[in-house]
């Protein structure tokens, strides 16, 4: 596998202070309780959300699908040699997020582009509010700022700020320059679309859960994966990194009761071999349970509950 940078630089104070912050816990904390004991094992592919989503948009799905002989498929994004991985995992949970909210809300809602990973991770520091860390943030960092400093798209914002692609040193700038008047009118275009709600993963069952409510999560931790899927699309835990991804795009149950959560990685579509299952998306793996449960019990990791501009109803995309 080519030698990644990854960009996850813990820092566990801020995640008890925003754990402590969150009014709402204690309701999305019964909530969860309840849809534990109550859900059983039902799969849920929220992926599936999005790649409706794309093909209702040309522009969309020639740059986000790929079809091969059976299935339409999510292409996967890839950091290269930046670390800015939590701005690709904020920027895939949201994609999901808000295409559940558009498909499985019944809103009548138009999605001009994905998210900005450079976007994010330029908020994500912002939030933080330290120059001093080169590449790399935390997971509690980037909920602040889907909070309380909004959130951008792969889009142009005026005539000087053109987000449709990409580019890990705009994220480097934005790291190094966020607080410059020069990036005020970008800060207050994302101000217009906030995240409503987050809720801390510290349990591999409370993440099963999640992923059945179709609430996907930032992941952030030093588990490292192997790069080979198995036959059931999955990968086993290897080594170390120091890694934020994007989890709980969907859940499912294999035949022998083998219970897996889809993880998106940021490193394109090829880091990894072996089978696909279904349509999972390039680039993304199955991880067990009980290795989730070993990579959200380090404290960083945070699902999203809703965007404002959409309320989440109707029935989640259940297989």
């Amino acid at each position: 596998m080519t030698d990644h940078i990854h960009g996850w630089i813990p820092d566990a104070d801020d995640a008890a202070r925003l754990d402590t912050e969150n009014e709402r816990r204690e309701r999305y904390t019964s909530a969860l309780e309840i849809a534990h004991y109550g859900d059983g094992f039902r799969d849920v592919l929220s992926y599936r959300a999005l790649i409706d989503v794309c093909r209702r948009n040309r522009s969309l799905a020639s740059r986000w699908l790929r079809s091969d002989k059976h299935h339409r498929r999510l292409i996967a994004r890839s950091q290269g040699r930046y670390g800015l991985c939590v701005g690709f995992a904020s920027a895939t949970i949201l994609d999901i997020r808000a295409a559940l909210d558009i498909v499985a809300g019944g809103e009548n809602e138009y999605m001009p582009a994905l998210y900005s990973a450079d976007g994010m991770y330029g908020l994500a520091r912002k939030a933080a509010g330290d120059r001093s860390r080169g590449d790399g943030c935390y997971g509690s960092a980037a909920i602040r700022a889907m909070l309380k400093l909004g959130t951008l798209h792969q889009m142009q914002y005026g005539d000087r700020y053109d987000l449709r692609r990409f580019s890990g040193e705009r994220g480097r700038t934005f790291a190094r320059s966020w607080n410059s008047s020069a990036y005020t009118p970008l800060w207050n275009a994302a101000k217009k679309r906030r995240v409503d709600g987050y809720h801390r993963v510290t349990s591999g069952a409370q993440a099963w859960t999640l992923a059945g409510l179709g609430y996907p999560w930032i992941m952030c931790s030093s588990v490292g994966f192997a790069s080979k899927r198995d036959k059931d699309g999955a990968i086993k835990p290897a080594g170390r990194w120091m890694h934020a991804m994007a989890a709980g795009m969907g859940r499912r149950t294999t035949e022998n009761g083998r219970r897996l959560i889809l993880v998106m990685n940021s490193y394109g579509n090829d880091w990894t071999s072996g089978p696909y299952w279904r349509d999972q998306p390039l680039g993304s793996f199955w991880a067990d349970v009980d290795v989730i449960d070993r990579c959200v019990k380090q404290g960083d990791s945070w699902a999203i509950v809703g965007v404002d501009g959409f309320e989440p109803k109707g029935k989640l995309w259940a297989v």
